[in-house]
């Protein structure tokens, strides 16, 4: 698997991301959480035939992929624009074990089937959150600051 996943993007592990040292994502005040319109995120298991590959060439699953299973990837690409000659994109392949950021990055995977803006929704959660209401949230994953997937919008302009 590490090879399929290898030759398919640099994988980048989430749970612990930082950044550089040098780089911070505070919230400027009155800003807004926005989704990249030219980003997209994709569970690696919902790309079409890569376990169906997998097994097919591994046989039957071993200890050690079951192991490797506990860790979740998804493909993240983001598309900087420009013409042709000078269109700028990533992509990477973002990786975690920790239960949390799976449902949290599954959740994103969820919006966005549904069309929902992400962004709104967790300011919208965040918002009723600090008013007593009780919804869940999620603080925005660093790393998808970092790679262009969210940015802060200034709500002033």
């Amino acid at each position: 698997e590490d090879e399929d996943v290898l030759s398919s993007g640099i994988i980048i592990p989430i749970d612990d991301f930082e950044g550089p040292s040098d780089w911070a994502c505070p919230r400027p005040a009155n800003s807004k959480l926005v989704k990249n319109p030219l980003a997209s995120l994709i569970s690696m298991s919902d790309i079409a035939g890569h376990r169906q590959q997998k097994q097919s060439l591994n046989g039957n699953m071993s200890s050690e992929d079951t192991q490797k299973e506990a860790k979740k990837h998804y493909v993240l690409n983001v598309n900087f624009a420009g013409n042709e000659m000078m269109e700028s994109h990533i992509r990477l392949i973002l990786e975690t074990a920790e239960p949390k950021v799976i449902d949290q990055m599954d959740w994103y995977l969820e919006c966005e089937a549904q069309g929902h803006d992400v962004g709104s929704i967790m300011m919208q959660n965040s918002k009723a959150n600090h008013m007593g209401h009780g919804v869940a949230t999620y603080s925005p994953l660093l790393c998808l600051f970092y790679y262009g997937y969210f940015s802060w919008n200034d709500t002033a302009v």
